[in-house]
């Protein structure tokens, strides 16, 4: 699969895992070698598009640049095996474009080109932002504390189960942090694949995963499995409306993407009423920022019923 074909279907993970393998192989041929670039160069490419998009002006275009040299020159200290060659790649590609960034705002090429001012979405390296592995582990038990506390407490009772749709918006959040590469401890658990690992780092109890938003509607557990081969496949996470598309097929009838919405903000303020607003913001503030969440939009057809 050359620079001229059709990615529309995904590599798999393995599948980028063995030409990270052997483009960097001393020991293969230089036509495997090749063949194996030419391979990784159009994902790379669309990687670097999408960090792109977070800066402007000249670390923007020099980015794009540099993209294909800066993974090829570091393409060896991957840890073929990981699975994780997409979160690798935006991870290297993130913090050259904050380093071409602090390069140009010293020299004051920023200022000159009226674009001194942070990069577009700013963030700290992943490195920086990522917890440590003890830090990590802290983390998912006082989040798996919080969420027994939400699973005990009394919920104003309505036909949508709140504290359900929590527990499928916190992974489908989590999902997003681990697809950007910036969690901690993934590179511990490398074998498994992204819906494993988010499950793990948000474990349900047998019960909840009998849990079902809706009286009628599937379990949690048969939700799960139903994301979870878009969730293993790149880009490695769900948006709202993909969510939704998926839970219609399984309902026979359209779930909008503006009625989860509208759930999810619903069963986040109960959350925040039953923690207090420190905990859950020092908890899951990261997963369910307060902010509109991404993906809006109605989706077609017949909508599944929303009264409460």
């Amino acid at each position: 699969m050359g620079r001229d074909a059709d990615f529309r279907s995904s590599p798999r993970p393995e599948e980028l895992d063995e030409w990270a393998r052997i483009a960097t192989d001393p020991s293969a041929t230089e036509e495997d070698r090749n063949a194996a670039w030419s391979n990784l160069q159009p994902l790379i490419e669309r990687w670097a598009r999408h960090v792109a998009g977070r800066f402007r002006g000249p670390v923007r275009r020099q980015l794009l640049d540099d993209s294909l040299s800066t993974i090829f020159e570091r393409l060896s200290q991957y840890r073929v095996g990981s699975r994780k060659l997409a979160a690798w790649c935006k991870r290297v590609l993130l913090n050259f474009g904050v380093d071409l960034w602090r390069k140009a705002d010293r020299q004051g090429t920023l200022a000159l080109a009226g674009l001194a001012s942070e990069p577009v979405d700013p963030r700290p390296s992943p490195e920086a932002a990522a917890l440590g592995v003890d830090e990590q582990r802290a983390l998912r038990e006082d989040r798996r504390r919080a969420m027994d506390d939400l699973a005990n407490a009394q919920w104003t009772k309505t036909q949508v189960d709140y504290r359900a749709v929590l527990w499928v918006k916190f992974r489908l959040a989590q999902a997003a942090v681990v697809a950007e590469g910036v969690t901690g401890d993934q590179d511990d658990l490398a074998e498994l694949s992204q819906s494993q690992f988010v499950a793990w780092s948000l474990h349900w109890r047998d019960d909840e995963n009998q849990w079902r938003l809706r009286d009628d509607w599937p379990t949690l557990e048969r939700i799960w499995q139903a994301l979870s081969e878009d969730l293993d496949r790149e880009p490695f996470f769900v948006t709202d409306v993909q969510f939704c598309r998926i839970l219609s097929k399984l309902l026979g009838c359209t779930l909008n993407s503006a009625t989860w919405q509208q759930w999810v903000k619903r069963g986040k303020g109960q959350g925040k009423d039953i923690l207090g607003c420190e905990r859950w913001n020092r908890l899951f503030g990261d997963l369910l920022p307060d902010r509109r969440p991404p993906g809006g939009g109605r989706g077609g057809g017949n909508d599944a019923r929303t009264d409460e």
